[in-house]
């Protein structure tokens, strides 16, 4: 299914917008948009002009005739890196521009012609810009997780199941009576997600069950989402704390500039009363006068001239007046006290101006972002900021070959996937065809990841599962490489394609030996014990400690000797959340570190065409004395003369390895009767393809 919409007028969004949604059946994009002069066409919150793109399923395409709008553009970018935005809520709602653009979501306003100077951030894997990475990760970093309004801040990408307190992208507070309700919106993720129950919810740590009056709703993240229920509109809350201490009128100035509606709120900490002779309370009134005009209009209008708020209580009573309809624009109100402050200890009438919620009329459903939104009674429950937690499980994604054929729905925790998703998904990854991608290999990596190896504690697990959150700004590699490398895998490019590199066991594809490294330009360098670690810290996030950051301290003892000084190393693991798996993966670089213990390097002629980067090869070389080699003069089917002569001892057996020249390999098991010298060797067996004279050949004695 693909969804269209059309926006007729971009400085009026909620007027005239019409949404079509068209079967997938390999249009183009030209064919898919209403006919217009000059379309401005956002494909996936990307600008494009190609009318020729073979549109992908599941796409939003939004379009509008194009307009002029640099004034428009000029003051808005003024205003959103003006120093409030930064550091308020009411950064993410400052008009009907910013409230779309700084909450960092799909929009279907005006903000779309402005999209080039202000493009919502995402972590950037389609991008070669960098950021401060991972260690401004809200997930990584080692400082409490915080829900909280961040402008601009990256909609974390989460993959497999993993815990996230969320962007605050909408927040108002409401009454019922004298109770106080919170209201909350937050954006969890990009991409769909399976459903939420109470069981994946925490309020400040503690379950959401244990909290009275509270509502949770929740939106899988799809393209064809509705607005959810409570943020049918866009609210900016305007926070301040001002006491009424005369009856002169007090003005205040709202931060955003396109207003439809206006709440007003009123407090009195204390409560109202008056205490009688006899100890109880009688009820005493307190009346304003509520004012409000265009920052750019000198008359101001009355909403309310005597505004009356009674009560007989000690507790707080909150109160609100609100105005709707308005133009929109940028409002300052007028409130003055009308009813003179009592000097009297026996009567409280103290009074506070509390905010003013700044409201836009807008349908804003987020395509493709999962939200999560709260209502919550707040009296006698809340107090201060809140936290909220939400565990999240990403859904199941189609895959396709690179001809674009389905290949079924696979789990977004296997690191295979993961990275296919990341190069290929249209609303936040790199966007790639299918036809980009090396799938035999991804397909095939995909399958050993979800093999089952020993847990360490008497158990089964797969071999890899990658559990991650990309809230932070990196590049398109950097997110690969994290990815793969919990996998046990590096990132390459194939020509035009991108694929991986597996550290796994695998069958030798060359040969490298005298015949046809040239001569003098092997080098070869050795590690040493000193240099080897004997202890790896490895951090994670760990699931059983409430996806809170863990080290796990991975020592083999037995392979070092008491006189090895202890050297550690950290390693962080991000996409590992249990502890088992983190044991692995320190087994697996204590293991690297422990056998790979020395690297050649050397210069070879054509033969080096036939291998790449990740390929096993063999080296013998006479240098190290790995062996003997060298090219074969002539062979029959079980013998095979060589272009030198060797030693063979009559207490040690030998193999001959030949690779054919079809690029085949053959190891066989060399025969003779006693310690001799030859240039000519008998095999035990039969060669299945006789060897070609100049074919390469090595010789070792056997283990």
């Amino acid at each position: 299914m693909i969804k269209v919409v059309h926006i007729q007028n971009s400085f009026e969004p909620s007027k005239g917008r019409v949404i079509n949604y068209f079967e997938w059946k390999g249009k183009t994009l030209g064919e898919l948009i209403p006919p217009l002069s000059a379309p401005v066409i956002y494909l996936n919150q990307k600008r494009v002009e190609d009318l020729n793109i073979i549109v992908q399923d599941n796409s939003e395409i939004i379009v509008h005739q194009k307009q002029e709008a640099s004034v428009v553009a000029s003051a808005i970018y003024t205003a959103f890196t003006g120093a409030t935005m930064a550091t308020t809520l009411s950064a993410m709602t400052a008009g009907m521009v910013l409230a779309y653009v700084a909450g960092a979501a799909v929009v279907m306003a005006g903000s779309m012609l402005l999209s080039s100077i202000l493009t919502p951030q995402k972590p950037n894997l389609s991008q070669n810009s960098t950021g401060q990475g991972i260690e401004s990760s809200p997930t990584y970093s080692w400082s409490e997780a915080v829900t909280r309004p961040n402008p601009g801040s990256p909609i974390p990408i989460i993959y497999g199941t993993m815990q996230t307190s969320g962007n605050i992208i909408q927040r108002y507070i409401d009454y019922v009576g004298d109770d106080e309700y919170l209201y909350l919106q937050l954006a969890l993720c990009m991409g769909e997600i399976e459903n939420i129950s109470t069981n994946d919810i925490l309020i400040n740590d503690n379950p959401i069950t244990t909290y009275d009056n509270v509502e949770y709703l929740y939106t899988n993240g799809n393209t064809s989402q509705n607005v959810m229920k409570y943020f049918g509109e866009v609210e900016t809350p305007n926070d301040f704390t001002t006491e009424f201490t005369d009856t002169n009128p007090i003005v205040k100035q709202i931060s955003g500039n396109s207003a439809q509606a206006l709440r007003i709120f009123i407090q009195f900490p204390n409560g109202i009363y008056y205490q009688n002779d006899k100890g109880g309370l009688d009820a005493r009134t307190v009346k304003f006068k509520v004012e409000y005009k265009l920052v750019s209009d000198s008359t101001w209008i009355t909403l309310n001239s005597s505004w009356s708020i009674s009560g007989a209580k000690t507790s707080p009573i909150n109160r609100e007046i609100r105005v709707d309809n308005l133009p929109s624009g940028q409002y300052e109100v007028r409130v003055t006290r009308l009813t003179a402050i009592s000097t009297s200890i026996r009567e409280m009438t103290k009074a506070q101006w509390t905010g003013i919620g700044a409201i836009i009329y807008d349908d804003l459903y987020y395509p493709n972002v999962a939200l999560l939104g709260l209502r919550i009674k707040a009296t006698g429950q809340l107090s201060g900021s809140v936290k909220v937690s939400t565990t999240v499980t990403r859904k199941q994604i189609e895959v396709f070959d690179e001809d674009g054929t389905s290949q079924g729905f696979k789990n977004l925790d296997n690191p295979a996937w993961v990275f296919w998703d990341a190069l290929t998904n249209i609303n936040y990854g790199y966007g790639l065809s299918y036809n980009q991608i090396d799938f035999t290999t991804i397909n095939e990596w995909a399958n050993w990841c979800d093999e089952l190896v020993d847990n360490g504690l008497s158990g089964q697990e797969k071999r890899a599962v990658f559990n991650g959150t990309f809230d932070f700004e990196g590049n398109l590699w950097d997110a690969l490489c994290k990815i793969a490398t919990v996998g046990r895998a590096a990132p390459i490019i194939k020509g035009t394609k991108y694929s991986v590199i597996v550290d796994k066991s695998a069958p030798m594809v060359q040969l490298f030996n005298m015949g046809n490294i040239i001569k003098d330009s092997l080098k070869i360098s050795y590690i040493g014990d000193e240099d080897l670690a004997t202890e790896v810290e490895v951090q994670f996030v760990n699931k059983d400690n409430n996806y809170a950051n863990d080290t796990l301290s991975v020592v083999v003892p037995e392979w070092f000797t008491s006189t090895n000084q202890v050297k550690k190393t950290t390693i962080h693991q991000m996409g590992i959340t249990n502890k088992s798996q983190a044991y692995r993966a320190g087994r697996y670089f204590l293991n690297n570190n422990k056998n790979i213990r020395r690297t050649a390097e050397f210069k070879v002629a054509l033969d080096a065409i036939d291998c790449e980067a990740g390929d096993v090869i063999g080296v013998s070389h006479d240098v190290p004395m790995w062996g003997q080699s060298g090219r074969i003069v002539s062979a029959t089917t079980n013998t095979v003369t060589i272009d030198k002569e060797v030693t063979l001892i009559n207490t040690n057996s030998y193999t001959l390895t030949v690779r054919h020249n079809d690029n085949t390999f053959e190891t066989l098991d060399v025969s003779f009767g006693g310690t001799q010298t030859t240039g000519t060797l008998t095999l035990a067996t039969n060669f299945t393809t006789v060897p070609s004279q100049y074919d390469i050949y090595s010789l070792v004695e056997s283990p």
